[in-house]
C-alpha cells in the first residue's frame, strides 16, 4: 500500500488542506465537478463565478456535492446575458451615482458661485483622502501577507503595529516594554553628540518622540542634567543587581578561574561533589 505524501506549508496550515494546490476559479470552466476533484485530492477547489449567474452557481454547487469547495472570482468579460449578470448591475449602479453627482452639482450651482467653488474644492480632497486610506490599507495588507507567507509572525505584527500607531515605540505595548527601559538610558548620553564622544549640550533638547532621560522609572532631575552620567553611576551602584552582575567578572580577575555553575542534574556521576563546591562558592561570594 502506497501512502500519499503531503507537503506542509503556511498555506496548507492556514486553509487546512493536505497539498498547497488551489484551483483557479476560471470563469465557468472551473465547475463543481472539477472543484470537488481538487478538494477530494487534498487541495482547495474553487468554483469560478465570473458571470455571476445565480442559477449556474447553484447547479455547480450541487455537482460538487459534499466536497469542501468555495466560490471564486475569475477574470472574464462581464458581457453576459440574463438578469444575473453582475457586470450590468455594477454599470447601472455607477450610472445612477454619476447622475446623482450631476444633479447635486447643479443644485449647489443654483445656490451661488461661492457654494459651487467650495464643493469643487472639497470634493477632490475628499476623494484624495479616500485614495490614500485605501492605498495604505492595501500596502499594510500586502506587508502582513508577505510576512505571514514567510512564517514571520513577528514581521507581520511589526507591520500591523507600524500602521496602527504614529509612534509605536511609545504607544504599542509590545514596543513600550523595551523602549520604556532603553530610551531613558539613551537620553542620559544625549550630550555626547557624536561617535567620538565629544561632549556638548544639545541646543534643541532631547527628542520629543522618545521617553525622557532617567533610569528604572525615575526621571533625571533638571539640576543633574549637566552630570547625567554621574547620576546614572550613582543609581547603578545602589542597585543590588549590579553587585550580583559584577561578582563573577571580579572573581575571574582576582582568582583566574571562572565561577562554578550549579550541577545540571542529580543523574550526574559527580553531582554530590559539584554541588558541595558550588555551595562553598556561594558562601565565599
Amino acid at each position: 500500500m502506497v501512502t500519499a505524501m503531503t507537503l506542509t506549508t503556511p498555506l496548507t496550515e492556514l486553509l487546512d488542506i493536505r497539498h498547497p494546490v488551489l484551483l483557479a476559479p476560471m470563469e465557468k470552466v472551473s465547475g463543481g465537478a472539477l472543484a470537488a476533484a481538487v478538494s477530494n485530492a487534498g487541495g482547495l477547489g474553487l468554483i469560478g463565478g465570473g458571470y455571476g449567474d445565480a442559477e449556474w452557481l447553484e447547479a455547480e454547487f450541487a455537482r460538487a456535492g459534499a466536497a469542501r469547495v468555495g466560490p471564486g472570482a475569475g477574470r472574464g468579460s462581464w458581457a453576459g446575458a440574463g438578469s444575473g449578470c453582475v457586470g450590468l448591475r455594477v454599470i447601472a449602479g455607477m450610472a445612477v451615482h454619476t447622475m446623482y453627482i450631476v444633479a447635486d452639482t447643479a443644485f449647489i450651482g443654483s445656490l451661488g458661485t461661492d457654494e459651487l467653488a467650495a464643493a469643487t474644492f472639497v470634493a477632490p480632497l475628499f476623494f484624495l483622502m479616500i485614495a490614500l486610506t485605501m492605498g495604505l490599507g492595501t500596502a499594510v495588507t500586502a506587508l502582513v501577507a508577505q510576512s505571514v507567507g514567510r512564517g514571520d509572525s513577528q514581521g507581520a505584527d511589526a507591520a500591523a503595529i507600524d500602521a496602527k500607531y504614529k509612534t509605536p515605540w511609545m504607544e504599542a505595548a509590545d514596543c513600550v516594554v523595551c523602549h520604556r527601559i532603553i530610551d531613558p538610558v539613551a537620553g542620559l548620553f544625549q550630550d555626547f553628540y557624536n561617535e567620538e564622544g565629544h561632549f556638548k549640550p544639545r541646543m534643541d533638547g532631547w527628542f520629543q518622540d522618545m521617553f525622557g532621560p532617567g533610569l528604572e522609572g525615575e526621571d533625571l532631575p533638571k539640576d543633574e542634567k549637566w552630570r547625567s552620567l554621574q547620576w546614572l553611576a550613582s543609581r547603578t551602584v545602589k542597585d543590588p543587581r549590579f553587585a550580583v552582575a559584577m561578582t563573577e567578572p571580579v572573581l575571574y580577575l582576582l582568582d583566574g578561574r571562572k565561577a562554578l555553575r550549579p550541577p545540571p542534574g542529580i543523574e550526574d556521576a559527580v553531582f554530590a561533589p559539584r554541588r558541595r563546591a558550588y555551595q562553598m562558592q556561594l558562601i565565599f561570594l
